[in-house]
């Protein structure tokens, strides 16, 4: 029965110790994979902390840009408008001047000769004269 006994005491303190090098063994394991876990986290924290400062930023640019896409098209429109406004203006000056060139036309028109542009003769000839009767 000793003998039994102290078979026993022995199996059951070596089944003690291949347990407690089990749950060593686990509990190593469970600790690295908390560790590579905790390591993981981080990396994933640091990256999304990255990605929120690129999205930031693009969306400033992005800010930035529209609102110079903006006062361009607003310049754009302001331009066009006085473009148009200037072709009006000049397209009326046409006219006006087409309605002056065509009233000088018709003042050149109506009076054959200038009077400006005959000179008085100072001696009377026979030819004068003969003109003159004649309503030359």
């Amino acid at each position: 029965k000793q003998w039994y006994q102290r078979r026993v005491a022995i199996t059951a303190g070596k089944n003690l110790k291949n347990e407690q090098n089990i749950l060593k063994n686990i509990q190593a394991q469970e600790s690295e994979t908390l560790l590579r876990a905790q390591r993981e986290n981080e990396e994933l924290r640091k990256q999304n902390t990255i990605l929120t400062s690129r999205q930031e930023s693009i969306i400033r640019n992005l800010r930035a840009e529209t609102k110079v896409k903006m006062e361009l098209f607003s310049a754009l429109g302001d331009a066009r408008r006085q473009a148009e406004e200037l072709n009006h203006k000049l397209e009326q000056r046409c006219r006006e001047n087409d309605m002056l060139k065509q009233r000088v036309a018709e003042a050149m028109a109506v009076s054959s000769f200038p009077t400006s542009s005959f000179s008085v003769p100072t001696t009377t000839t026979a030819a004068d004269t003969f003109y003159s009767a004649n309503g030359f």
